[in-house]
């Protein structure tokens, strides 16, 4: 076994790796950018390397650098995560010609899946079907459109090299193909550096499944079975649940299917084979196969009490696999929910910024033990950043029950205790895909989210209510009340009657009003009145002096950072929230909503306005990004619709399209340029 490794990632994925490191007493050596210096993968690992720069080509993706820091570290082996260099053949070579064991599939078995047109002949050789399409040499946009023409719409053009969803578009018909197609191109090229892309027919009513497949160095396979990756948006993973739908006989088939597709390559290590599974003839066709650690990897572990880590380990020193196929068994089931740093009411427009606030559900610590049922994978903590470089990804939220049902009700749960602030999050949207009775059913597919999209994506900030109510008023003022409570206590140096802000008073009970609102309100504030009792019981009244709630209580639960609100006889509340400044209160519900309660101007500070107007004659960065195409040009008429300017970032290219006919009057960056959020790219000119 390896006495020191080097781990050529970053996020969630390194500490994964460190983990199971640790366990084995294999030191880490961790690298990290500018931005990461202090990021929590480089504080776990043992020893951290510095590799300069922010952007993935000047950092994770410096090949030299990385096996420079390798031989200066003396680190044995290079485990490269998922992205970044997993799956780059030319990494692999420069690990093998500096003696350096890259924990992972050979060149050749690499090479030849790493490509989806050369993987997809290999595969009809193995008889191992493939999705009708093209997938030849010839590149020329007219004979590409006549090759979808010959296959038919819908199509789907994806990326040769391609992965994660880049570098992927559904054409539906002949008008957008080009568009579309350049999109596409453009996309690739940035991010695996080839343009060349493959079509194929675009199975609308079909379902993602991959197997799960193991090799080692002595021409032994495994399976661990097969996930369900189907819940998806911009061709990305959002849920994936393991295992399937499947019935037995088809089960077996698939995965058997998967070990031919291993062998025809001579694989090893950790590798996922893709299928799409055609519900309508109940057929499934190989997509590709991810040489590689997969980002859902943890739910097989969950379901055959296996790390996956551990084994990937052990293979790279030149193990045998410990087991046989007949040992492997499926044990209950296990969903991964993927937390991610974006806006779903925005066509999920990724996010960046700071996480002001941060509070996980309980984190059971364990990778195989039966009773352990919840793991937060995730590479971030309070104030960390989510930076345009890198992936928005957040953490991975896995549970595991002993059924299906049980362990949705599981994923439910841990996302009610999911607490987040400071930036967009999915985590409200993926409590409604959880608790839609279609997901529940199973009866879904690839298109869930387009056809639910009512259901499922809501405002991250909730103002259905034209009106605050009694119960955020209370939770509101009680947040304001604690907060004050605890300054007076550190501004105190005397613990007297006349610094603190309790109920002891001579003659009478303070009462103190509050004028409050909710966010959506323009300038309507409502009063509340707070009357501090004897034994720290309250009684709230609205503006008329009816009361409300009589003699209740709060306590502040400082590890939780929650606040417990007592009425008695009535309701006992854990309050989660976030104090974004002394007039403005973030209440974070379960499911991952939020409402936001502002106070009127005080002696604590002004309220700002918080209000934006859409105008349509500006044409500004929906986030932090880097323009990487100008369709148009100064003086051009443009119509509704017409696209105006694309933008990239973290790795994703976003086309903005024009919101009204006009003229364009100035274009204020040029390509390449970096634009923060919110800055003006284009403006038209008014009438």
């Amino acid at each position: 076994m390896f006495k020191k490794i080097l781990i050529a990632n970053r996020g969630e994925i390194a500490c994964r790796v460190i983990r199971t490191a640790k366990k084995l007493g294999i030191n880490t050596t961790v690298l990290y950018s500018d931005i990461d210096e202090k990021a929590k993968h480089t504080q776990l690992g043992d020893y951290a390397y510095y590799l300069g720069g922010n952007k993935s080509s000047e950092s994770y993706l410096n090949m030299d650098k990385i096996i420079e820091i390798a031989k200066d570290s003396g680190s044995q082996a290079i485990h490269p995560g998922y992205g970044f260099l997993s799956e780059n053949v030319e990494f692999v070579k420069k690990c093998n010609e500096n003696n350096i064991k890259f924990i992972g599939p050979p060149e050749n078995a690499i090479r030849a899946m790493g490509s989806k047109i050369e993987s997809k002949l290999i595969m009809q050789k193995s008889n191992v079907p493939i999705v009708p399409g093209y997938n030849g040499e010839n590149q020329d946009k007219d004979f590409l459109i006549q090759k979808a023409r010959e296959i038919k719409y819908p199509i789907m053009i994806k990326a040769d090299l391609g992965g994660g969803g880049k570098g992927m578009r559904i054409v539906r018909n002949e008008n957008e193909f080009f568009e579309m197609l350049t999109s596409a191109q453009n996309e690739a090229s940035k991010s695996f550096k080839s343009a060349k892309v493959l079509l194929e027919k675009y199975i609308e009513n079909s379902k993602h499944i991959e197997v799960q497949v193991f090799g080692d160095e002595h021409g032994n396979y495994v399976h661990f079975f097969e996930r369900d990756c189907t819940i998806q948006r911009r061709h990305q993973k959002v849920i994936e649940e393991a295992p399937s739908f499947l019935d037995w006989e088809t089960r077996n088939l698939l995965c058997n299917k998967a070990i031919l597709a291993a062998k025809a390559v001579g694989y090893q290590n950790a590798g996922t084979v893709e299928f799409i599974y055609d519900i309508d003839t109940n057929e499934f066709y190989f997509m590709e196969m991810n040489t590689r650690l997969q980002v859902e990897h943890p739910i097989s572990e969950m379901i055959t009490k296996q790390d996956f880590v551990e084994l990937q380990l052990r293979i790279a020193s030149g193990q045998k696999l410990p087991m046989k196929q007949e040992d492997i068994k499926i044990h209950g089931h296990s969903i991964e929910c993927r937390v991610y740093s974006e806006n779903p009411t925005k066509e999920f427009l990724p996010g960046s910024g700071k996480i002001e606030f941060l509070s996980e559900p309980k984190n059971e610590d364990s990778l195989v033990d039966p009773d352990i049922n919840v793991r937060v994978e995730t590479g971030v903590r309070q104030n960390d950043s989510v930076s345009i470089f890198y992936d928005p990804m957040i953490s991975k939220l896995v549970t595991f029950g002993e059924n299906r049902d049980l362990a949705i009700q599981k994923s439910i749960k841990s996302l009610e205790n999911y607490k987040i602030y400071g930036l967009p999050t999915n985590v409200a949207f993926i409590h409604k895909i959880l608790n839609h009775p279609v997901y529940k059913s199973w009866e879904f597919d690839t298109n869930f989210i387009a056809k639910y999209q009512k259901d499922i994506i809501q405002p991250l900030i909730d103002e259905e209510n034209s009106q605050i109510t009694d119960i955020d008023a209370l939770k509101a003022i009680i947040v304001k009340v604690n907060q004050q409570e605890i300054n007076s206590k550190i501004l105190s140096k005397y613990k007297t009657p006349w610094n603190s802000l309790n109920s002891y008073r001579v003659n009478y009970n303070k009462t103190k009003e509050f004028k409050v609102k909710a966010s959506n309100e323009s300038d309507k504030y409502h009063s509340y009145f707070l009357e501090y009792l004897n034994g720290n019981l309250y009684n709230l009244y609205d503006s008329s002096k009816q009361i409300i709630f009589s003699n209740f209580k709060f306590e502040y639960l400082q590890k939780e950072s929650i606040i417990r609100i007592i009425v008695p006889h009535k309701f006992i509340m854990n309050l989660s929230f976030y104090l974004r400044n002394n007039h403005e209160v973030i209440l974070l519900k379960d499911s991952g909503e939020q409402r936001k309660i502002e106070f009127q101007a005080d002696d604590y500070g002004i309220v700002e306005d918080d209000t934006h107007f859409g105008d349509k004659s500006i044409v500004n960065a929906p986030m932090s990004s880097t323009v990487s195409k100008i369709f148009v040009s100064v003086g051009q008429e443009v119509k509704k619709g017409d696209s105006l300017i694309s933008i990239e970032a973290m790795k994703m290219e976003h086309i903005l399209k024009a919101a009204q006919d006009g003229k364009i009057k100035k274009i204020n960056f040029k390509q390449e340029e970096f634009v923060e959020s919110g800055q003006t790219l284009i403006e038209f000119e008014k009438e």
